[in-house]
C-alpha cells in the first residue's frame, strides 16, 4: 500500500475489542455478495467459512464483522445461537469440537458497509464504482477484511477464497486471482466466480464493481506465461500502455531480484480513489487519476507490483512489523528507478529519500525504531521513508550478491508465511557471513541515525606505495547509543582526481 499526495490522511488511533483468535485456522472463504448498486455501499449476502479447529473442546469461536446485519448463522444445515457487537461475532457452536477436527459455517448478513474514518481503508462507493481497500489507518487492527465479509481479521491467518459475485448485467465484479465463469442469470443480473489458488490473509482480499473494460497482456515469466489483466473505465483504456509501459521490464527485473512471480496473473482495477493504492493479491486498486497516458506514476504501480513479494508473499506477523511489507516496497520504488532509468537517477531517488527523512522526520513524527512502531504510525514515514534507508543500508552492508541471493532465498522460504522482525536477522544471519544481530539492534530496533565522517588521515608513501591511515568519526544523531560493526566506504583520489580505490571499513 502506498498514500499519495492527492489529500491529507489523518493518523489517529481507535482502540477496537477485536478479540485475540487462537482456537481456529479458516481454510477457505466462499463469499457469495450482490453489489446490485455499485453507486452506494449496501452489500448482502453469505460468506462460507471452512474452519481447521486447533484447540480440544472449542464449543465457541470468534470472528470479525463491522457494522454490517447478520440475518442468521448456520452450523451442519441448522441455525445455532451467537452474540454480535458490531465488531465481534461470538458463535456458539453446536458440537463440542476437538483439535484437528474442521467445521463448515455459514454467515447471511447484510447492509451498508463502512470505511476507515481516517479516509483510507474500507468499502467505497464513488462515481458509481464500489470497491474496498483492505487496510485501515485508524482502526485497529488495521487489517479491513471485516467490514465486507466475516473473518479472522490479522496478519497470520491465511487462507484459499472463491468470489461469487452478483451486479447487474452491464457491470463487472472484478476480484483476486482468475476469473473462472459469467453467469447471465436471466433477469438483469450476471454473477462471477473469482477464484485465488494461493493463501492470503484477509486484508488482502479484494472487490471492485464497476461497468469495466480490459486491458489484457502477457508476461513470460521464469514459471511460464503470466497473463496480465488491467481492468478500468472505458475512457482510461487506450491510456493504460502509456501508464503502465515499464511494467514487463519491471517484473523481469523483479523475479531476477526477487525469485519467480508466484501468483496467477499480474492484475490491477482502476478505482476513483485519489489518496493512494493498494496491493490486493492480483488485483491492485489503483487510481484512475493516475492512469493518464504517461509515466508520471510509474513508482506507484512499480511499489505495488513489488508487494507479490514483500507482503503478499511474505507478510509481517504484526503491525509493529509493518517495515517489512512497507520499506521494502518502497525500496523497491528506488531499485525500480535503478534499473529503469540508471544508476544517476536511483542516486538521486535515494539521496532526495534521505534528506527529507533527516530533515523533516523528527519534527513530524518524533525519533523511534522502524520496529515496534505505535499504531498510529503504522503507516507512517518512518515505516516507509525511514525504512527503506534502512533496506538500502542493509544491501550496502552485505553487498550486493550477498544481499540479492539471501532476500531470494528468505522469500523462498517463507513464501506464504508471516514473519517478524527477528524471524529476517536470524535469517539473513545464518545464509550470510554475517552475524546481523549488531546491524538489527542499530539500525531497526533503535532510534535515530547512524552518521560516519572522516575525521583524519595520514598518508606514508614507500617506493611508489602508499600506506593510509584513516581515522573515522561517528556522530549520534537522535539516538543515545553508538552503532557496532558497520561498513563503510571510502574512495582514495590521486592529485591527478582519479578515484584509485574504494575500500570498506
Amino acid at each position: 500500500m502506498k498514500k499519495i499526495l492527492f489529500i491529507t490522511l489523518l493518523y489517529l488511533v481507535k482502540l477496537s475489542v477485536l478479540v485475540a483468535q487462537n482456537n481456529i485456522d479458516v481454510l477457505h472463504y466462499d463469499i457469495h455478495l450482490s453489489v446490485l448498486n455499485s453507486s452506494n455501499t449496501y452489500i448482502e449476502g453469505f460468506t462460507k467459512l471452512n474452519i481447521k479447529i486447533t484447540e480440544n473442546n472449542t464449543v465457541q469461536i470468534d470472528l470479525a464483522l463491522q457494522k454490517l446485519n447478520i440475518d442468521s448463522i448456520i452450523e451442519n444445515k441448522e441455525k445455532i445461537n451467537y452474540n454480535y457487537n458490531d465488531t465481534n461475532i461470538q458463535v456458539l457452536l453446536n458440537t463440542n469440537y476437538q483439535k484437528d477436527d474442521t467445521l463448515n459455517l455459514e454467515i447471511y448478513y447484510h447492509g451498508n458497509a463502512t470505511k476507515d474514518p481516517s479516509g483510507f481503508g474500507g468499502y467505497y462507493s464513488m462515481s458509481g464504482i464500489a470497491f474496498n481497500l483492505g487496510v485501515a489507518m485508524q482502526d485497529v487492527p488495521h487489517n479491513y477484511g471485516r467490514v465486507w465479509f466475516p473473518c479472522v481479521d490479522d496478519f497470520t491467518d491465511r487462507a484459499l477464497y472463491d468470489f461469487y459475485i452478483t451486479t447487474k448485467e452491464n457491470q463487472t465484479a472484478v476480484c483476486g486471482g482468475n476469473l473462472l465463469d459469467s453467469l447471465n442469470n436471466g433477469d438483469g443480473t450476471k454473477t462471477y466466480h473469482w477464484h485465488l489458488q494461493e493463501t492470503i490473509p484477509t486484508y488482502l482480499a479484494s472487490i471492485a464493481v464497476a461497468d469495466y473494460k480490459v486491458y489484457l497482456d502477457t508476461f513470460l515469466g521464469v514459471k511460464g506465461k503470466i497473463p496480465i489483466e488491467i481492468y478500468v473505465p472505458e475512457n482510461l483504456l487506450s491510456k493504460v500502455p502509456g501508464s503502465f509501459a515499464e511494467l514487463k521490464p519491471t517484473l523481469k527485473n523483479y523475479e531476477t531480484m526477487f525469485g519467480p512471480y508466484l501468483w496467477e496473473r499480474v492484475g490491477y482495477v482502476g478505482v476513483p480513489f485519489s489518496g493512494g493504492a493498494m496491493e490486493h493479491a492480483t488485483n491492485i486498486a489503483y487510481p484512475n487519476a493516475t492512469i493518464n497516458g504517461l509515466n508520471t506514476y510509474e513508482t506507484l504501480w512499480a511499489h505495488e507490483l513489488s508487494h507479490h513479494w514483500f507482503g503478499d508473499l511474505v507478510t509481517c506477523s504484526t503491525a509493529a512489523d509493518m517495515w517489512l511489507n512497507e520499506a521494502w516496497a518502497s525500496y523497491c520504488e528506488a531499485l525500480f528507478t535503478e534499473n529503469i532509468h540508471g544508476k544517476d537517477a536511483f542516486k538521486l531517488y535515494n539521496r532526495s529519500r534521505h534528506k527529507k527523512n533527516l530533515q523533516t522526520l523528527p519534527y513530524t513524527e518524533g525519533c523511534m525504531p522502524i520496529y515496534g512502531i505505535p499504531q498510529n504510525l503504522t503507516y507512517g514515514d518512518h515505516v516507509y521513508k525511514k525504512g527503506a534507508d534502512v533496506v538500502h543500508s542493509l544491501r550496502n552492508y552485505l553487498g550486493d550478491s550477498l544481499f540479492f541471493k539471501a532476500i531470494q532465498q528468505y522469500l523462498d522460504y517463507y513464501k506464504f508465511q508471516a514473519v517478524s522482525s527477528y524471524d529476517l536477522r536470524d535469517f539473513l544471519t545464518s545464509h550470510t557471513p554475517y552475524n546481523l544481530n549488531n546491524f538489527f539492534n542499530d539500525w531497526v530496533f533503535t532510534e535515530g541515525w547512524v552518521h560516519y565522517s572522516v575525521d583524519s588521515f595520514t598518508v606514508a608513501n614507500k617506493e611508489g606505495k602508499y600506506n593510509v591511515t584513516v581515522f573515522m568519526r561517528q556522530k549520534r544523531k537522535n539516538r543515545e547509543s553508538f552503532a557496532q560493526n558497520n561498513r563503510v566506504p571510502i574512495s582514495f583520489i590521486s592529485a591527478q582526481f582519479q578515484v584509485c580505490g574504494i575500500y570498506f571499513i
